[in-house]
Order: C-alpha cells, then structure tokens, then sequence
C-alpha cells in the first residue's frame, strides 16, 4: 500500500517538474529530491521517498531541506531512469490520499539520535572502566547503582564485546542489569552473549547457567531453544561434553521442547567428548521424538560415529536413515564403509552398502573405486577369495572396470591362501580388460613359488613378466636369489646375481648379505663371501654384524680341518711307520 502511494505521487510530482536529482541516505532509504526549475533556480526542493521498508525514518537523510536553494551545473543530466518501477496498484483506493503529505527530513529527530548516540557511548565507557577493575560482584553493584546509565540493548552490546574486560565481570554486571526495571533482554541478546563468552574463554558453566537461570526467574519465555542450543553448542567446542548433556536434560525445566538441532549439537558435543554410548542414547531418543535430522545432518551424525571407531552404531543410523527415505550423501558412505571394512571387519555389510551406490562418473568416482579397494582388501584378509572375486565382477557390470591395485589385492589373497595357480590364471585375465598386469602381481606369485620351492615356477613367471615387456624390479631378482640360496643352488644364485648387475641395477644390501650367508653356510666358500663382503664395503653398504662374523669363523673352520686333516696324516704316518719297526724286531 505504501509503496504504491510513493508511486503515485512520483508520477504526478514529475509530471510537474522539469528535472530531478537522486540522493543517498545513510541508511538503507533511497530518496529522490524533486526540484522545480524556473529559469535556472530553483524555485522547491521535495524529498519522495522511493524504496524503503514502511518502518524505515527519515532522519537518516542527508540533504537539502525544503525550500532550501540548491545549485546544479548547467549540463548536469537531471532525468531520471526510465527502468525505475514507479507503478502503482490498479485496484487500490488512493482517493483520500493527501498529495501534500509527503514524509520530511525531521532534523531535530537527528539530533537527539545523535545525542542519545554519544550517551551511550559515555556510559559505556563508564561501565567498561568499572569492570577492569576486578571488584567483587557485590563492590560492582554498587559502583553501577551510583551511575546514570540508560540500559538499552545497544548499551549493554557494546560492553559485551569489549575485548579487554573479564568474563567473569561481564556476567556481574549482566545479572546487575537483567534485574533492572524496563529493560528486557531477548533471546538473540543471551544467545549472542554465550557466543561472546566462548570467543573471549575462560567462563566457567556456573556462572552462566546461574545468570540464565536468574534470566528465567525474572523475564518468563526469554530463554528458548536458541539460547539452550548455542550454550550447548559452546560446551560442545570447550570439550564440555557433560555439561552439554546437563543442559540438554534441562529443556522441560526451561518450558522449552528440544528440537532436531538440539539433539544434533548434544549428540555432536557428546561425540566429541569421546561419550559415544550416551550419544547413542540421545539418537535413540530422537528417533523416538519424531524429530528425524535430514539427509545432511544424519550423515554428519553417522562420520562422528565412524570417526569414533563405532561402525556398528553408525550402520544402524544409516539403516534408520533409509527407513525414513533420508539419503546421505556418498562421502557418508564412503566413510561408513572403509569403518565397516577396517573397524569392524564386516565386508559382507560394506558390499551391501557399497552395491546400493551407482556409478558415479564425477568427482565422487575415485571415492567408489577406493571403497571398492578396501572392501576387497577385507574380504582377502578374510581369506574370502571368492567374494572379494565378485566385487570385481560387479564393478565390470556397472561399466567400472577395476584398476591393478584391486587385481594385486586378490592376487595378493591368492597367493596368501597357498593358491599361486589361481593367481596365474586370474593375471592371464587381465590383458583382457583395459588394463595390463604390473610387476608386483608377478613377485606376489614369484614370492609364493619360491617360498614353496618351486624355483622352476618362479623362473617361469620371471620370463612370462620379461616377454610381457614389463620392466623388472630388483626385488624380482632378490626373490629369486634368495630362492636358490635356501635351496643350496649356489650355481643359480650367482646367475641371478650377475644378470641383476647386468640390468644396470646394483644389488642392495639384502642381496649382498643373503648370498654372502649361503656361500659361508651352504657353499662353504669364504673366499666367495670375502669377495662379495668386499665389494659391498666399496659400495657403501655395511653389513650386519652377523654377516661380517660368517667370513672369518668359516675361514677359522677351514684352517681347524685342514690341521686336523694333516695332523691325521702324520699320525698315520707315524702309525705306519710304527708297524714296520714292530715286524723288524719280531722277525
């Protein structure tokens, strides 16, 4: 109604009027100054108050007043826009409507908003003097009564915010002024001062339950749910998580009725409190109040509790989410499902869930294949082969094909379970598909060969990895060195050695000391060992202390047979000769 009035008065103004001029307030008011032109003068000035709100005022206007005299330049562009909306209502009823009575700039007004402005601001300072004196609450309330303060909410904002002052003698001057006759705090004004006592710290829970419970007493209904929430939600971040179960239960003594956020910043407070049974509870009762959270917010609820290692609660508040069609977001149930696989132990349950997720082609995909991954590393640790198998099947069918770390995975399964030939014949699978086999599936079945002594298996994977055209590691070499080193092949060991050098790939210090250790334990070849013992000095590399000692007790072993051997010659001798001095007596 009262914009439609503005708009038709601006069309009849400029209808008599040969140019206008646009003017800003300080507020949020727009006021356009209508100036009738006569022979370059000005002849009036009306200030048509255009866009505003009913309960906006004028005194925040600056500009000329009526009939004051204002100068434009000759050239300046008076106009003004033809895109402004000065349209009014067809069927509203202007026709008792008083043209004349248009709104004016009340300069008095100004003024004392000015004035009222500088004694709050006075009186603020005053009170902010007093408090960073630290006297006792009783020293404080007299002190304040001698003032002349004039309590308003901007008042009292003002003093709350002061950086420099304690919160302990904020609190007693706000249960000073909460008594004060006329002056009634709102739930915003209490909510705002609990987030205050938060950023500033180190207020303790009983003064501020004491000051609202006083506020309670004294002004019925001021303290609501936005009060309780945001005092639990500050003892939730202060690691309060007790005291925020504490005010939860107070809701009935306030009048007040929790509402989903409540139970979601108790049950949040709680988790982060590491008090995840009696968050557990607070669920319960929720789901009971019929104040079931969202999408969003129960998949908040259920990252807590698998954050908190607790995949079993945080499944059935996914179950309890789908029961109520509330659909969390993936990264929930990523998160559920690496809980469930890694905590828990419970595949079966993770590839239920992990198989009600589509394919997803945007940036959600590298979190399907990683929740693929770890379901399938669970099962092979399980020694659940054949499930871990399926995974692989259904990523294929909803057009996912796996990538080599899942195939190493059952591989790796594979070859745990003492089923190296199943390992080849899957490996034999995946040229099919858009990826090729890479060197770690070929050392897991080398290494589950060798382990086994099937050296000659070994051997044939090894070539299988070098007629692929797949680069060989040093470690395919070290397993097949240390291979033919337990075996007591020397012969084959020292090949395999060499051809390793051959590659341009030096052996590292776990070669050099396996090969040093079968030439002094099988082999009985210290002078090899010394060699190898030698060359791995120069390299840089030492050996352990077990292996330098091999070298010099088979080199003392050696020298003791070898005495012993001679020693058992001459005595032989000695033996001989012996005999045939007895026959010559004799005879």
């Amino acid at each position: 109604m009262w914009r439609s009035k503005a708009g038709l008065i601006s069309r009849k103004v400029f209808s008599a009027i040969n140019t206008s001029s646009s003017i800003h307030c300080r507020g949020a008011s727009r006021v356009r100054i209508a100036a009738t032109r006569h022979q370059n003068q000005v002849v009036s000035v009306i200030p048509i108050r255009l866009y505003s709100s009913p309960t906006s005022h004028v005194e925040d206007f600056e500009g000329p007043t009526v009939n004051e005299a204002v100068s434009y330049p000759e050239n300046e562009d008076l106009s003004y826009s033809e895109n402004e909306d000065l349209s009014y209502s067809e069927n509203e009823d202007v026709s008792n409507f008083d043209e004349a009575h248009v709104e004016t700039p009340d300069i008095q007004k100004d003024s004392e908003n000015a004035d009222s402005e500088k004694k709050s601001n006075e009186d603020a300072e005053q009170v902010v003097f007093l408090l960073k004196k630290n006297m006792e609450a009783e020293e404080l309330v007299a002190a304040l009564e001698t003032l002349d303060l004039n309590l308003n909410r901007k008042f009292v904002g003002k003093v709350i915010n002061t950086p420099a002052v304690k919160t302990k003698q904020i609190i007693s001057f706000l249960q000073w002024a909460f008594k004060q006759p006329g002056y009634v705090p709102s739930p915003r004004e209490l909510s705002s001062l609990i987030s205050v006592m938060h950023n500033k710290g180190g207020v303790k829970l009983e003064l501020l339950r004491s000051l609202i419970e006083e506020t309670a007493e004294n002004h019925g209904g001021v303290i609501d749910n936005s009060v309780l929430n945001t005092l639990i939600q500050y003892l939730g971040r202060s690691e309060g998580a007790k005291e925020a179960l504490e005010v939860f239960k107070q809701f009935d003594k306030f009048k007040c009725e929790p509402g989903m956020k409540s139970y979601y910043l108790t049950i949040r407070a709680l988790c982060m409190g590491s008090l995840y049974d009696e968050a557990w509870s607070v669920f319960e009762e929720m789901d009971k109040s019929g104040h079931f959270p969202c999408a969003s917010t129960v998949g908040k609820i259920i990252q807590l509790f698998c954050r908190g290692r607790r995949p079993n609660e945080a499944n059935a508040i996914y179950l309890k989410a789908i029961e109520n069609k509330k659909f969390p977001r993936h990264l929930t149930l990523y998160a559920l499902v690496r809980s469930l696989c890694v905590v828990a132990e419970t595949p079966e349950v993770a590839a239920e869930i992990l198989k009600s997720i589509k394919k997803q082609k945007n940036r959600h995909a590298k979190h399907v294949r990683h929740s693929c991954l770890v379901v399938i590393q669970s099962f092979c640790k399980k020694q659940k082969i054949e499930e871990a198998q399926a995974i692989l099947s259904w990523m294929v069918t909803i057009g996912m094909p796996p990538d080599n770390a899942m195939y190493n995975a059952v591989i790796t399964g594979l070859c745990k379970a003492e089923k190296p030939d199943e390992a080849i014949a899957l490996l034999e699978e995946m040229p099919r598909s858009p990826i090729k086999p890479d060197i770690y599936a070929y050392n897991v079945i080398m290494s589950s060969y060798a382990k086994a002594g099937k050296m000659e298996k070994a051997c044939d994977v090894f070539s299988k990895a070098q007629n692929a055209e797949i680069k060989s590691h040093f470690i395919s070499y070290q397993i097949l060195i240390d291979g033919f080193c337990r075996l007591g092949n020397l012969e084959k060991a020292h090949y395999y050695f060499s051809e390793l050098k051959k590659s341009g790939r030096w052996p590292n210090k776990d070669s050099y000391s396996k090969l040093i250790r079968a030439c002094c334990i099988e082999g009985f070849d210290w002078r090899t060992a010394q060699t190898l013992l030698d060359e791995m000095e120069e390299r840089g590399l030492s050996a352990s202390e077990y292996t330098r000692s091999l070298v010099p007790a088979m080199k003392e072993l050696e020298e003791e047979a070898l005495r012993a051997k001679q020693e058992a010659l001459q005595e032989k001798k000695v033996n001989k000769g012996g005999a045939k001095k007895g026959g010559r007596v004799k005879a």
